[in-house]
């Protein structure tokens, strides 16, 4: 009696357990950030590619397209988030548009990397997953508005 109590609970743990992360989609993992400034358009431009530059490993392997004309700048990046306590890696897009007096950014294709080895691409899930990545969005985006608006150090 006391085997069949102790596989109930166990059961009803899992099965709880297995129903916490809901499918998230598309729209929801989505990111997006306008910022207003008085930084001339080809200027945003410029930091922006300084800015990656300087925060990610390879700006050549993470920029896909730009155009300054256009005002456009997409890229592939990585990050991470943690899971119970394990670290899982994501990729994603990251676009930058700028126009006269606004540019912004969005974040798009979140992918996490699931596995022993990292090698099961499946979409987030969970809405806690969803929050924690989009605060880690957000530092950068905010990271990003303030190297475009921190005056130049002309030495």
């Amino acid at each position: 009696m006391n085997k069949l109590l102790f596989i109930a609970v166990v059961g009803c743990f899992f099965i709880g357990c297995a129903g916490t992360y809901e499918n998230i989609t598309p729209e929801q993992a989505r990111f997006e950030k306008v910022f207003e400034t008085t930084v001339p358009k080809d200027k945003v431009y410029d930091k922006c590619m300084q800015w990656i530059s300087h925060n990610f490993k390879s700006a050549k392997a993470v920029i896909e397209y730009q155009d300054k004309d256009a005002g456009k700048i997409i890229g592939n990046g990585s990050t991470s988030f943690t899971r119970s306590i394990v670290e899982i890696p994501l990729t994603f897009t990251m676009e930058i548009s700028i126009k006269d007096g606004k540019y912004r950014l969005v974040f798009d294709n979140l992918i996490a990397l699931w596995g022993e080895y990292h090698n099961n691409p499946r979409p987030i899930q969970g809405t806690a997953t969803v929050a924690q990545v989009h605060a880690k969005f957000a530092a950068m985006c905010d990271n990003l508005n303030a190297y475009v608006n921190k005056a130049d150090d002309n030495w």
